[in-house]
């Protein structure tokens, strides 16, 4: 079958009459498709440096920024996540994690009022 194939691709003139059918398969069989990272390179892909100087002084920040989000935010992603769990048959934990997090939300929310004499009550050393 190859060869029939050969032939069919030489009589059409797609390749030349000179090439054999295992030049033309190989061609590219020693062409780089993939880089191969040395060493160091990987050691900077893992470490997070950008350089892969053995300078052990130097130091790498992984803190990522980010804002917090507002109590709102939090609520409208619980809102989310009910609407997501909500929908599947099996989502009861889902749901309870939920109730969870939108209970913790509250709490931080509203923390509870104190009253003024509670700041100069004296404390015990056990606390």
């Amino acid at each position: 079958m190859v060869e029939a194939s050969w032939k069919a691709l030489s009589d059409a003139g797609v390749v030349a009459a000179d090439d054999s059918f295992y030049d033309y398969v190989n061609a590219d069989a020693d062409a780089v498709t993939t880089e191969e990272p040395t060493d160091d390179a990987i050691v900077a892909d893992v470490t997070g440096r950008t350089d892969a100087s053995d300078d052990e002084d130097a130091v790498v920040s992984h803190a990522h920024t980010f804002d917090v989000p507002t109590s709102s935010q939090a609520l409208d992603a619980v809102d989310l996540l009910r609407s997501f769990f909500g929908a599947h048959d099996d989502g009861e934990n889902g749901m309870n994690a939920v109730a969870t997090a939108e209970k913790e939300i509250h709490r931080l929310r509203c923390p509870k009022q104190r009253s003024i004499t509670d700041f100069f009550s004296v404390k015990s050393s056990g606390q």
